[in-house]
């Protein structure tokens, strides 16, 4: 009776071993197992915003995500035009961005706030269609006339 008690714990050990083992191969030779770049979503905006000390600021970004998620990593190039005696100045940031529920005006809206290096650098975007809309630091309309819009390139 002594010796039934580890002759079950080793049994169990082994059987447990020998799932995981099943379960490890079984994984390894499962291709939908092994992610692809067609997991991955880029969806690519761009629009011209105003911009207070040259004729606009070109925004072109890219947003890129595992399907089926919300969030992922982004590329934004902002092009300042004429901005360096008279001509453009591109700058680059990178970074990660998220998906939240929510904006200061309406609690179902959906906004992408992007996250690069810098907290100062935070920006949000409401989504309104194939379009986003840039919002201020309080995820708030921009009070303005001008066009704060990037359309979805297709």
């Amino acid at each position: 009776m002594k010796y039934l008690f580890p002759i079950f714990v080793l049994a169990l050990f082994i059987g447990c071993q020998s799932n995981a083992d099943k379960k490890q191969s079984s994984e390894n030779s499962n291709p939908a197992t092994t992610q692809t770049n067609e997991d991955i979503e880029i969806r690519e905006y761009e629009g011209l915003l105003p911009c207070a000390d040259c004729p606009g600021i070109r925004y072109n970004l890219k947003l890129q995500n595992k399907e089926h998620t919300g969030d992922g990593t982004f590329e934004l190039d902002m092009t300042y035009l004429e901005a360096e005696n008279g001509k453009d100045a591109t700058f680059s940031s990178t970074g990660k961005w998220i998906t939240l529920r929510g904006d200061a005006d309406d609690i179902n809206a959906t906004v992408y706030q992007l996250n690069p290096d810098s907290v100062e650098s935070i920006m949000n975007f409401l989504m309104l269609g194939d379009s986003l809309v840039m919002l201020d630091r309080d995820q708030k309309r921009i009070d303005s006339g001008l066009n704060y819009t990037l359309k979805l390139k297709q």
